[in-house]
This record gives structure tokens, C-alpha cells and sequence, in this order.
């Protein structure tokens, strides 16, 4: 039958051997295989166009593919599961368009480039992470739950609430209020509630109110550098610094000492008040209010060799311990 049409009406069925074209088979209806196709050179067409309908290829046991598969409009009931790890699905050329419902991702997600948008302004994420690394701003129009560590090496804007940890610190950046330690949001700009342990300076450009104790080592206010020091233990009778600050061009000091004996001489009590100038090379001073049951010693302030620190020098009456508790006002 060369160069002449081979037309069968109710179906071709090949029952224990193969079928050989070398040429294209067009199919109008369905083809069920049960065995395999072979096609040799030519296509194996599923349904014509041209003819104006398609149809369908029924596989019952595994397609295996040798080369590229070309897909105009699929649709998959079931998995797609590749054979191994690291098969790519699409290419830095040609990529994939998805629509997707939930994934689990086994590796990294890396963007492309470092502008490349994770959601944008009117479909955003929700995101639940053990840590966020940011090097770049952070903006945030909603609130912010962390109960670990925020690391960014740019600014993080919120226009929402910042809730760390439940209730360790709260930030309400609409009202400018932080509350810290189950401290509830008020009409103050910093609520706290526990100790603040504060170890560079603090500004303050207005009116500080406190209603209970305030403990520092240092306040400066203006000029004058206030420092309530620790009690000092003085051993012996031999000439012992108990304060040194730097002289950085001071203008005067004074300095409320109290002095008590220590071990069975805790009834011996001494104070004094020493106010001293500094008078270029030198060092003015004077001595008033002292009040004792027992002397306990002398002092005296005094600069260095070197002329960079002023000293507050201690010397005892006896070998007898002390202990020197002193207040000091330094004016710059």
C-alpha cells in the first residue's frame, strides 16, 4: 500500500506483534497502550489541529522520556516528584510563573538580587521566624511580636506597636511611648517598672521627676560633676589615696569625708569638709567643720608628679583599719 491512505473504522488491534511506522500517525480519538509506542523517525501525534480537535494519550504503566517535554497547558492530579535531589525546575533564562498553596522549603530561599520584594504594599506576608538578619531598613506598618533577637545593620521603622517577649518592653511608635518590664503604655514617654542599670551617661534636656530613690555613681549637672563614691578601707597609718580623679583643667573641688575605726574601735567617728581651688601650678585648700570623738587622721588633696590627677590622700593616727565614706563636687 505505498503512497496510499490506510483507513481502519472501528479500530486497529495488534495482538502479538509490533507495529512499525516510519512515517507520522495522526490519531482522532483516543490511543490505549498497554505495551510501548515506538516511533521511528517521525512524531507520534496525539490528535490534530488541523482537523480541529485533540486527543487524549491514556499511559498505564511509566512514560519515560528521553528528551524535552513541552507543555502548552497541564494539569497534574498527582505528585511531582523528581528521581534525586538538585533537579531545577526552570532555569535563569526560563522561569516558572506559580500559583501555590502552602510549602515546606528543606533549604535556602534566595532571592535573585538584593531589591527583589517578598510580598509587596497590599498583599504582605505573615512571617513566623526564629531570627530576622537584616541589612538593610525594616519597614513595618503593623506590630511586631518577637520573643528572640532582632538583628539589622540599618533602621527598623515601625509606624505600629513593638512587643517584645509579651510584656518585657513595649513600644507604641504612633504615641512615642515605651514601656518596659510589665509596665503598662501611659501617657509617659518611658515607663519601667524595676531597676534601670545605666552604665554610660544619661541627658536629660528637661525636668527629671523622681519619686523614690535615685542611686548613681556619677551626676553631672552643668559644670559640676557630683560622685558619691563606695567606702574605702584605709589598713594603716601610712599615707593612703582613697579618691584620684583627673585634673582635666578642674576648678575646684570639695569634699564631705566621714571616717569611722573598724573591728573593736567602731565607736571612733570622724568628719570634716575640705574645699580646694586650683590655682594654676598650684593647689589652694582649707579645712572646716570637723567633728570627732577620736581623731582619726589627716588629709589632704593634692596633684601628682605628672600633674594629671588630683588625689584625696588619707594618713591615720594609729594602726588601727578605717573605713572613709566621702562625698565629692567637682566644678569644671
Amino acid at each position: 500500500m505505498a503512497n496510499s491512505t490506510f483507513y481502519v473504522k472501528n479500530g486497529l488491534v495488534v495482538d502479538t506483534a509490533e507495529s512499525t511506522f516510519n512515517s507520522n500517525v495522526m490519531m482522532q480519538s483516543n490511543l490505549t497502550v498497554n505495551s510501548a509506542v515506538l516511533v521511528v523517525n517521525g512524531d507520534l501525534i496525539v490528535g490534530n489541529d488541523s482537523l480541529g480537535g485533540t486527543s487524549n494519550l491514556t499511559v498505564t504503566g511509566e512514560l519515560n522520556v528521553q528528551g524535552n517535554v513541552v507543555y502548552a497547558n497541564s494539569q497534574i492530579a498527582g505528585d511531582l516528584v523528581p528521581t534525586i535531589d538538585g533537579l531545577d525546575l526552570g532555569n535563569t533564562s526560563n522561569r516558572f510563573d506559580s500559583f501555590l498553596g502552602n510549602t515546606t522549603i528543606y533549604g535556602l530561599l534566595h532571592p535573585s538580587g538584593n531589591t527583589v520584594e517578598l510580598g509587596n504594599s497590599t498583599n504582605r506576608w505573615v512571617l513566623s521566624a526564629n531570627g530576622v538578619d537584616s541589612s538593610g531598613d525594616v519597614d513595618i506598618t503593623g506590630y511586631v511580636n518577637a520573643t528572640s533577637h532582632i538583628v539589622g545593620g540599618g533602621t527598623l521603622t515601625v509606624t505600629g506597636n513593638v512587643t517584645i517577649n509579651t510584656s518585657s518592653m513595649v513600644l507604641d511608635a504612633v504615641n512615642n511611648q515605651l514601656a518596659i518590664n510589665t509596665a503598662s503604655l501611659g501617657t509617659d514617654v518611658l515607663t519601667a517598672v524595676g531597676t534601670a542599670n545605666i552604665t554610660g551617661n544619661t541627658v536629660v534636656g528637661g525636668d527629671l521627676d523622681v519619686t523614690a530613690n535615685a542611686t548613681a555613681n556619677i551626676v553631672h549637672h552643668g559644670n559640676a560633676a557630683y560622685t558619691y563614691a563606695t567606702t574605702v578601707s584605709v589598713p594603716n597609718t601610712d599615707a593612703t589615696s582613697i579618691d584620684t580623679f583627673t585634673n582635666s583643667a578642674f576648678k575646684a573641688v570639695k569634699y564631705h569625708i566621714y571616717a569611722e575605726g573598724t573591728g573593736t574601735n567602731t565607736s571612733f567617728r570622724h568628719s570634716i569638709e575640705i574645699s580646694a581651688l586650683n590655682a594654676g601650678g598650684d593647689i589652694l585648700q582649707t579645712q572646716y567643720g570637723e567633728v570627732f570623738n577620736t581623731s582619726l587622721g589627716s588629709w589632704t588633696i593634692s596633684k601628682n608628679t605628672n600633674a594629671t590627677d588630683v588625689n584625696l590622700v588619707f594618713t591615720g593616727n594609729n594602726d588601727s583599719s578605717f573605713d572613709v565614706t566621702f562625698t565629692r563636687t567637682v566644678t569644671f
